[in-house]
């Protein structure tokens, strides 16, 4: 989809080096220009490299070993070697799933008290806010429309008011969040992004 911000592919190894899996998921820049410069801007590709250099190993939750990483801010060039989650599948937001709704949110929590009150130190030093109010109520106005087309005659008149009410005072609640105590947060948590055990 559009709102893609790599292109990811699976890579087989017809002959893999000791201690590498045969597969393995790379992560590159995307092709399409108006992400590249989204990218650019919030410097996604340098946070996501760097999580898995400083702070993947903090944290409890099952995430995938990282083998290489590597990203260029102003050229917006990026890798990220993975290793491949076989045995698990992504979730859809679409169909929903309450149970991996709920394994998210514990996730989540787990993920801000390890570093509630703590992200100011040394070892976040590469992390900037992207709490931006004006960039985040800039990124609204710029899908609203679009938003708006796709899915108001399927919402329907009254959750399209709460969605007006609330885009309204984005700007708001971005600075409400922003305010100390502050955490390490995922940028993009919904189930779309999370991987689960096939059964």
């Amino acid at each position: 989809g559009v709102g893609v911000t790599s292109s990811t592919w699976r890579v087989r190894l017809d002959a893999a080096p000791a201690g590498i899996p045969p597969t393995l998921i790379v992560k590159l820049s995307s092709p399409a220009p108006a992400m590249r410069e989204v990218a650019r801007m919030l410097d996604l590709y340098g946070r996501e490299v760097s999580f898995y250099r400083h702070a993947a190993a903090s944290l409890e939750g099952r995430l995938p070993h990282c083998f290489h990483g590597a990203s260029d801010r102003e050229s917006v060039d990026h890798v990220l070697v993975l290793e491949d989650l076989v045995d698990h599948e992504p979730g859809d937001q679409l169909l929903g799933d309450l149970s991996l709704v709920e394994a998210t949110l514990d996730e989540l929590a787990r993920l801000h008290a390890a570093w509630w009150s703590d992200v100011d130190d040394d070892r976040l030093a590469w992390l900037e806010s992207t709490l931006a109010p004006e960039l985040v109520e800039g990124s609204v106005a710029m899908f609203y429309a679009t938003f708006c087309e796709r899915w108001a005659e399927r919402l329907g008149p009254e959750i399209m008011h709460d969605i007006e009410r609330a885009s309204a005072r984005v700007g708001a609640l971005v600075r409400l969040i922003d305010r100390p105590p502050r955490t390490l947060a995922h940028g993009d948590a919904r189930v779309d992004n999370v991987m689960r055990r096939r059964n």
